[in-house]
Order: C-alpha cells, then sequence, then structure tokens
C-alpha cells in the first residue's frame, strides 16, 4: 500500500496493490481501514477514523488488467484523539488462587498509567492496583500484567482504566472472571417431584430464585436451608415429570438451569 504526500484540496491517495499476483474478476472486494490523529492542527478535530467504505465490483474477464484500478468511496469522520489503542484485556484465574491481569495497547497519547478495579456487581468497584511509571506516548506494542492476590471468590469482574496527564480517565474494558472449586448447578439432577435439591450460588442469602414449568408458568419453590453455597429447594406442591427452569439472578448476571421432574 503507498500513501501519495497531502493535499489540503484533495486529501491524500492511497494505491493498494495485491501482493498474490493479478486480482480475479467477477467479483466483490472491501478494503478496510482505520486511521488515527495523535496531533491535531488548532482549529480542527482529529481524524479517528476512516469508515462506510464501498465495494468495488470488479468486471470479467478474469485477470483484468484494469482490476487494480477499481474506486471505492471513503468516509473521514472527525472528533477527539483516543488516548490509548487498546489491543487485548484478559484476566484470567490461576491454581494458586490469584488472577492474573494482563493487556496490551498499540500506541498511547498522554498517558498517565492505568487503574485496575475489581467489582461483584458491576456497580460498586475496589481499586487492585495501578501501573504509572510508564512513557506518556508511545507508538508501538506494549505489554502490561498485574495480579490479585485477593481475588473475590465466585464471580466477578475487573475494570481497566486509562489515565490522563490533564486527569482524565478513560474505561477501556470489563471483563468477568469466576473462582470457585465446584461448577454452578442443580444437584442431583434430574429430581424426584417431591424430593428437596440444591442449587450452587455465589450469594446464597441475597440471590434472586425462579422456577419455571415447561409453559412458562411460575412454580412455587420453598427454601428449607443453606449450606455453605448451597440453597436447599423444595417446590410446594408435587410436580408434573418434566422439564423445569430455574434463572438465578445475582452479581450482575442471570443463569438459567434446566431441571428435569421424574
Amino acid at each position: 500500500m503507498t500513501l501519495s504526500s497531502y493535499n489540503a484540496t484533495t486529501g491524500s491517495t492511497i494505491i493498494v496493490n495485491s501482493d498474490q499476483g493479478d486480482i480475479p474478476g467477477n467479483a466483490i472486494y472491501n478494503l478496510l481501514f482505520s486511521a488515527r490523529a495523535l496531533k491535531t492542527t488548532p482549529g480542527f478535530p482529529a481524524v479517528t477514523s476512516l469508515s462506510a467504505l464501498a465495494g468495488s465490483s470488479l468486471a470479467s474477464p478474469p485477470n483484468n488488467t484494469e482490476n487494480d484500478r477499481a474506486t471505492v468511496n471513503i468516509t473521514v469522520t472527525q472528533g477527539s484523539v483516543q488516548p490509548v489503542g487498546l489491543v487485548s484485556f484478559t484476566a484470567k484465574p490461576q491454581d494458586d488462587q490469584t488472577v492474573a491481569l494482563a493487556w496490551t495497547t498499540s500506541w498511547e497519547t498522554n498517558n498517565k498509567g492505568f487503574l485496575i478495579e475489581r467489582s461483584l456487581d458491576l456497580k460498586s468497584f475496589q481499586t487492585v492496583g495501578e501501573v504509572t511509571e510508564i512513557g506518556a506516548s508511545s507508538e508501538s506494542l506494549k505489554n502490561y500484567h498485574l495480579t490479585d492476590f485477593t481475588p473475590f471468590r465466585g464471580t466477578s469482574y475487573y475494570r481497566l482504566t486509562q489515565l490522563d496527564l490533564d486527569g482524565k480517565s478513560t474505561i477501556l474494558k470489563v471483563e468477568s472472571v469466576v473462582l470457585r472449586d465446584g461448577a454452578y448447578g442443580v444437584f442431583p439432577n434430574p429430581v424426584v417431584s417431591n424430593q428437596q435439591f440444591r442449587v450452587s450460588l455465589d450469594e446464597p442469602e441475597t440471590a434472586r430464585l425462579n422456577f419455571y414449568g415447561s409453559d412458562g408458568h411460575v412454580v412455587s419453590l420453598q427454601k428449607s436451608g443453606v449450606q455453605g453455597d448451597n440453597v436447599l429447594l423444595k417446590a410446594d406442591s408435587k410436580l408434573s415429570t418434566g422439564v423445569y427452569v430455574l434463572t438465578v439472578e445475582e452479581r450482575g448476571q442471570v443463569r438459567k438451569h434446566r431441571i428435569v421432574i421424574e
């Protein structure tokens, strides 16, 4: 790909050549571009992306020598400069019951550092740590790592926030993590009609439980006790054989369990 010098009237021309030989005809090709601006000219907004590229239908015969001169239309959108280009952000539970956090950026501008926070419900967040001893600007891939040595048990969330030198902050991404010994589920399953069963939860005292029949009607349940992370349940009346659904609402998400009643 080559880029012509900039002209205030006509802009720049991008020329793309195939490195696989002649381009076949009778096809539609889409060229996808992205662009950003690290600096702005006073009085003019920064270019942040190129969008709405129109595919060009390249006419037969195959290997048309004019194919490499097909035209596409590019719309340039304008706005504020993004502080960093986030490539990835991961939060992974480890065998030693810690959570390994890692993220990669492709560029950074006016960057003071990063803040990592954790949450149980995506509403209230606690600080895990900050990474601030970095250069303010970068034009290459940069990798960061942080370990949470005291994570929440069960399902939780980690939020990555970028901090500007001027005091502004930008939330980049949120990732969920599950750190528990056993799986979420209903035991036993299948369940005998009048038998007690248990469901494994993170918040057995506060989780919202709903039980539905195959026709969608609500079936009343009794909570007969709590054992560790399990809630003991039993239907108020004898259940007909069939498939039922138990929904669990806790920690910002809804899980559904399929239960077979015999």
